[in-house]
């Protein structure tokens, strides 16, 4: 059987890692539509959603509110053992956010730094599907999200952007998920 979500897909983290490194990507360049980490989260989300035996059909309003009604179904009937799978799902909507931001600022170009795709989406992102991962017994992937979300971190360290004092919370991260994550 095909896992549902493919562990090559995380070779997009270990490649941004090593852009990083490499300075080819830094903390203040903007995150643009044709990023591949707006790729990654693309992938992940399509295939997030397929192990759910769901699907997604883009990045907009209605798939945000389909992915909504998902979460409130996996509550009711399973609140207990879907609680990771709708953390995603909040982590998806934020997506659908930021994507919508990203695309009306498209001939002027991205306010979404790689800081604040940082502080505010990818870690939580990784951390939320390493969980999910490991609590629905899929080892090998948990496994494979845990190393490169090592990996990552270790660049960010390397590139000194948490030398600076850490935010407390973002406005956009206090606004869109902290009372929905809990859910």
């Amino acid at each position: 059987m095909t896992p549902p979500i493919e562990e090559s897909l995380f070779d997009f983290i270990d490649d941004f890692a090593n852009q990083l490194k490499t300075g080819k990507i830094g903390r203040w360049d903007t995150v643009e539509r044709s990023s591949d980490m707006l790729a990654f989260c693309e992938s992940f989300f399509d295939q997030f959603f397929g192990s759910l035996g769901s699907s997604i059909t883009g990045f907009g309003r209605k798939s945000k509110q389909n992915a909504g009604e998902l979460a409130e179904r996996l509550h009711r009937d399973e609140p207990d053992s879907t609680r990771d799978a709708r953390r995603i799902i909040v982590m998806f909507e934020e997506f659908c956010d930021m994507y919508s931001d990203l695309s009306s600022n498209y001939s002027s170009g991205s306010d979404v730094t790689y800081d604040i795709f940082h502080e505010d989406y990818l870690t939580r992102l990784l951390g939320l599907a390493g969980d999910w991962a490991t609590n629905t017994g899929q080892e090998s992937l948990a496994a494979r999200i845990e190393q490169c979300s090592r990996t990552y971190e270790d660049a960010v360290e390397d590139t000194e952007w948490l030398t600076k004092t850490r935010k407390k919370e973002s406005v956009w991260q206090k606004l869109t998920s902290r009372g929905r994550t809990n859910s």
